[in-house]
C-alpha cells in the first residue's frame, strides 16, 4: 500500500506540473507598436509567451511598455522585429526620463529574439537604459538581443535579480552596457544587504553576462558594465574593451560593486594608450584567463587597474578615507567597501548607521592567467590603501574557488529563441 501510495503521489504531482506547463498560452500582438504590444502583454497570465511579430524596417515606440508578471516576450528575430525607442531619455534634471521596456517581476521572466534601436538621445546622461529590469526574480533571462545605435544604458537593473543575460551585441554611442544594482539585497536598500551577506563566488546569486559582444566607441563611460547599489556580475565569454565597477563614493549613499568574476573574455582597446580594460574601485572577486589583445593603433597602457577614490578627496555620506570618517577603519585603513573587502555588519538607513567602521572581512582579490599579447598581466593598484599580497594577489589561483557552471543552466537547450507554443490548453484530469 506504501508503494501504491507514493506512485499515486508521484502521479499527482506529474500531472500537476503537466497541467501548469500545458496551460500556457501564447498570446500574439497585432503589430509591433507599443499599444498592440501593451495590449498582448495585458492579456497574459504567467508562464505565457506573448509573441511581437515581424517589422524589419522597425516601428517607433513614444511611449512605454510594462510588464509586471512572469512572461516570456518574444520578436521572430534579431533584425526581423526592430522596436525603435524614441521614448524621453530625460531633460535637464532628467525629469521625464523612461526606458522603452520596464519588466518587474518576482518569478521568471524572459526577454528574447528582437532589436531594440536606439532612437531619443539620452543628452543629460540620465540613464533610464532601453531595457529596466526590477523585482526579486531568482531566474530571469534576456538573451539573442541587438541593442544597436544605444543612445542609453542598454540595460538597466535593481532590486535583486539573479539570472543571465546571453548572446546579445550592445553597439552605439551608449552609456554602458549593462547597469547592476543589487540594491534591494536581502531586504535592504542602497545595497546595504549585499555588503552584510556572504561573497558567494562560484553562486547563482549574481547576473550573469555571457556570448556577448559589446562594441563600444570609447573606453572612457561607455564600458560593457558598471556596477555599483551592491552589485554582483559575472562577465564570462564575451567580447569587449572596457568594464568598471563604481566604488562608495560618487554614487553618494548608494554602495560600491560588491563581487564580481571576470573570465574568458577577449578584451580589444578602442582606443591609443586605452587606460586600462578592467577598472575595479570597490569590492572582491576573481579574474582569469582573459585575453587582452592589441588592436593595430590601438593598444593598452595598463590591463587591471584597482583604485580608491576616497584616498583623495571625501564623498558625502561617507568622507575621505585619510583617517578622519568614522566608517574606515581606525587607523585609516581599511576603507569601507575598498577592493579586497567583504562582508561586513549590516549599515542602514537614508544616513548610514551605525556610523562606525562595519568590521568588513579581509577578502582579497585574485586575477591569473590573463595575457596581454601573450605575456602576464599585473593589476596596477593606486593609492596608498591598496597593497599587494594582502588586498589582492597576482597570478595566483584563489583557493578553493569553482566557477559556476558554463553555460548558465538557464540557456540550455538552444542558444536560439525557440518556437512559440501553439495555444496549448490541455487540461489533465
Amino acid at each position: 500500500m506504501i508503494r501504491i501510495a507514493k506512485w499515486l503521489s508521484l502521479a499527482f504531482l506529474l500531472s500537476v506540473l503537466f497541467a501548469s506547463e500545458v496551460r500556457a498560452t501564447t498570446i500574439n500582438a497585432l503589430t509591433c507598436s507599443q499599444t498592440d504590444v501593451s495590449t498582448a502583454i495585458g492579456q497574459a497570465a504567467t508562464g505565457d509567451t506573448v509573441v511581437i511579430p515581424l517589422c524589419p524596417s522597425g516601428v517607433s515606440w513614444t511611449g512605454n511598455a510594462a510588464v509586471g508578471k512572469g512572461i516570456t516576450l518574444q520578436g521572430q528575430g534579431i533584425g526581423q522585429t526592430v522596436l525603435i525607442d524614441n521614448v524621453p531619455k530625460g531633460s535637464s534634471n532628467c525629469g521625464g526620463a523612461a526606458p522603452m521596456l520596464t519588466v518587474s517581476s518576482n518569478v521568471f521572466f524572459r526577454l528574447t529574439g528582437f532589436t531594440i534601436q536606439g532612437s531619443a538621445p539620452d543628452s543629460f546622461v540620465c540613464q533610464p537604459g532601453h531595457v529596466a529590469i526590477s523585482g526579486s526574480s531568482p531566474t530571469f533571462r534576456i538573451d539573442n538581443i541587438a541593442f544597436t545605435n544605444m543612445q542609453t544604458v542598454g540595460i538597466r537593473s535593481w532590486g535583486s535579480l539573479f539570472g543571465v543575460v546571453d548572446h546579445c551585441t550592445f553597439q552605439g554611442g551608449h552609456k554602458n552596457g549593462l547597469l547592476i544594482e543589487h540594491n534591494g539585497f536581502g531586504g535592504a536598500s542602497y545595497g546595504d544587504g549585499s555588503w552584510a551577506a556572504p561573497t558567494g563566488l562560484g553562486s547563482s546569486q549574481f547576473i550573469f553576462i555571457e556570448n556577448c559582444i559589446f562594441t563600444d566607441p570609447s573606453a572612457v563611460g561607455a564600458g560593457a558594465f558598471d556596477v555599483d547599489g551592491g552589485g554582483r556580475v559575472v562577465f564570462r565569454h564575451n567580447t569587449a574593451a572596457f568594464v568598471v565597477g563604481h566604488g562608495t563614493e560618487t554614487s553618494g549613499r548608494f554602495r560600491g560593486m560588491r563581487a564580481f568574476e571576470i573570465y574568458n573574455n577577449t578584451f580589444i582597446p578602442v582606443q591609443n594608450s586605452q587606460f586600462t580594460g578592467v577598472y575595479l574601485r570597490s569590492g572582491t572577486g576573481v579574474i582569469y584567463n582573459n585575453t587582452f589583445n592589441d588592436s593595430g593603433s590601438n593598444n593598452w597602457s595598463n590591463i587591471i587597474i584597482a583604485t580608491n577614490y576616497r584616498d583623495g578627496q571625501p564623498y558625502p555620506p561617507w568622507g575621505q578615507c585619510n583617517g578622519t570618517s568614522v566608517f574606515d577603519g581606525p587607523s585609516g585603513y581599511p576603507c569601507i567597501d575598498q577592493v579586497g573587502r567583504g562582508m561586513g555588519n549590516l549599515v542602514s538607513g537614508n544616513l548610514p548607521l551605525p556610523a562606525v567602521w562595519p568590521s568588513e572581512a579581509l577578502d582579497p582579490v585574485y586575477q591569473w592567467g590573463n595575457t596581454h599579447n601573450g605575456a602576464a598581466v599585473k593589476l596596477s593598484p593606486q593609492g596608498p590603501h591598496i597593497q599587494p599580497n594582502r588586498d589582492y594577489y597576482d597570478n595566483v589561483v584563489m583557493p578553493g574557488y569553482v566557477a559556476y557552471p558554463y553555460p548558465h543552466p538557464l540557456t540550455l537547450g538552444s542558444a536560439n529563441a525557440p518556437a512559440p507554443p501553439s495555444n496549448l490548453q490541455g487540461v489533465v484530469h
